[in-house]
Formats: C-alpha cells, sequence, structure tokens
C-alpha cells in the first residue's frame, strides 16, 4: 500500500510537471515528456487493465461475502481503476493545451498513447472486461480529447485514423460485428466532427480506411460512406479552389468504393451510385 501511494504522488507531481511546463513553453523538456514519460507512466496504470475490473466483472460477488483480503484486493483495483481512468482524463485536459498552444506534435503525442491504450484494450479477456473498458472509459475519452482539440484548432485524428483498418484486420473474426462497428462508428463520428469544423484533409484517411475495409468488411464501409457523403454535402456549395479540390476528392474517394478490388458487394455498389447521382463531378476536375 505505501508503494502505491508512492507511485500515486509521483504521477500527481508528474502531472503537474506538464501542464507548468506548458505554461513556461518548455519544449526541448515537453517533448520528452509526453513522447516517452507519460507515455510510460499511461503503460504501468494500463497494467490494471490485464486484472478483473468491477463493475465489468465481479457483480455475482457481494463485497459482503468476501474475505477481508478479497475485500482489500478489491478495494485496491477499483483505485487502480479510478486512477487509470484519471490518467486518460489528464491526457485529454494536457492535448487540449497543447492544441490551444498550437504544439501539434504534443497532440499527436498524446493521441498516440490514446491509440496504445486502445489496442491494448481491443485485445482484452473477457470479453466483459473488454466491452465496459470499450464502452464506458477509452472510447468516449478518446472522442472527447479529439472533440477538445479540434475546438482548439488542431486535429488530433490524423494518427488514430491512421492505424484504423489495422485494428478491425487484428479482431477477432467473431468480435467485429460488436466491436468492430462500434469503433469504426465511433471513428466516423470524429471525422465527421473534423470535416464539419474545416478541417478537410480528414477525407484523404477517411477514403483510406474505406479502400482498406471494403472487400472484407464490408458491413463496416457504410460508416465510411456516411463520413464521404457529409464531407460532400458540406463542400458542394463552396467556391474556393481547396474547397473544390476536397470535393473531388472526396467524389473520387466515394467512387472508388463501388468496385475497389471487384469486391462484389452489390449493396455498396448500389449505394455508392446512388449517393453518387446526388453530387456531380466537377468539370474540368
Amino acid at each position: 500500500m505505501k508503494s502505491f501511494r508512492a507511485f500515486e504522488e509521483a504521477s500527481e507531481l508528474y502531472k503537474y510537471a506538464g501542464l507548468v511546463s506548458l505554461d513556461k513553453r518548455l519544449l526541448a523538456f515537453l517533448d520528452q515528456y509526453a513522447y516517452q514519460g507519460l507515455r510510460d507512466l499511461t503503460k504501468a496504470q494500463a497494467h490494471i487493465l490485464d486484472e478483473p475490473v468491477f463493475p465489468f466483472e465481479g457483480l455475482a460477488e457481494r463485497y459482503s461475502s468476501l474475505s477481508h483480503e478479497e475485500q482489500k484486493v478489491r478495494t485496491l483495483r477499483e483505485i487502480l481503476y479510478g486512477d487509470f481512468e484519471k490518467q486518460l482524463d489528464f491526457i485529454s485536459e494536457f492535448a487540449q493545451k497543447a492544441a490551444e498552444l498550437g504544439f501539434e506534435s504534443l497532440v499527436s503525442a498524446c493521441m498516440s498513447i490514446f491509440s496504445d491504450v486502445l489496442d491494448k484494450t481491443l485485445k482484452l479477456e473477457p470479453i466483459e472486461r473488454k466491452r465496459g473498458v470499450l464502452r464506458n472509459c477509452v472510447m468516449p475519452m478518446l472522442a472527447t480529447a479529439h472533440k477538445k482539440c479540434v475546438d482548439k484548432g488542431v486535429n488530433s485524428t490524423t494518427f488514430t485514423t491512421q492505424m484504423l483498418h489495422y485494428l478491425i484486420e487484428d479482431m477477432k473474426k467473431e468480435e467485429i460485428s460488436d466491436f468492430g462497428s462500434y469503433v469504426v462508428s465511433a471513428y466516423a463520428e470524429m471525422s465527421q466532427y473534423s470535416i464539419k469544423e474545416g478541417f478537410y484533409d480528414e477525407i484523404y484517411n477517411v477514403g483510406l480506411n474505406g479502400r482498406s475495409l471494403v472487400k472484407d468488411f464490408p458491413d463496416l464501409v457504410r460508416y465510411v460512406i456516411d463520413v464521404l457523403v457529409s464531407a460532400l454535402d458540406i463542400l458542394k456549395d463552396k467556391t474556393d479552389p481547396d474547397c473544390r479540390m476536397y470535393y473531388a476528392e472526396a467524389r473520387e474517394d466515394l467512387e472508388l468504393l463501388k468496385s475497389w478490388e471487384h469486391h462484389g458487394h452489390e449493396e455498396i455498389s448500389k449505394r455508392v451510385e446512388q449517393e453518387l447521382t446526388k453530387y456531380p463531378p466537377i468539370a474540368n476536375a
């Protein structure tokens, strides 16, 4: 217990050092802080996910029915899981402050940590733990961090969006409809928010993920189509050259999904064809 308290106090001191360093613009320190120290600390705290996590597991056992030693273990696990959640909250806060100051590399470092945590979460067993941690902690906090950064002027999805199709490919086949759909839909919402706020370069990664997923995971591609259609709807009436370029890119990404690698999924092809009729190509684009 003493060692746990010491770790907790050291963690709080480390968080304080990071926020002070942001205020002082200590960039040399901050790079090492975010890319190494903060990542290592989060990795250490994430080890609690390897243990049974209450309330996602153990609901059948009443606290009063446990032995004194079992009660202490459960209490410690609950505290450690709470500290893990607080750590993710801090990373979100740190990323937001970094975005406000225009430190895009620090934002990327924070989102990379979230990506590592998400990857670990998707490998958790049993499935109750995976579902509980993913849906009640990691994915909502990642989405919140993304929104905070976008609102401060930095699109934070670039790194994590690029890794999306790898996350899906690494999942067990029987878990795709549950966890795959949830993760892809969450990323789609983040991408839509980025695009709505004017970060049109997000379209490239959305199209890339669509082409990577369409052949083997057609049920997930509907989320990608939704994002591309949303982008086209936002851009269709804009006349400046950059917006015209992004419109053409979004339309091309959508059109490519119709027959990419001869995937043979008629429902996808029909949906794409229907959407394309609503958004005509740009002359001489």
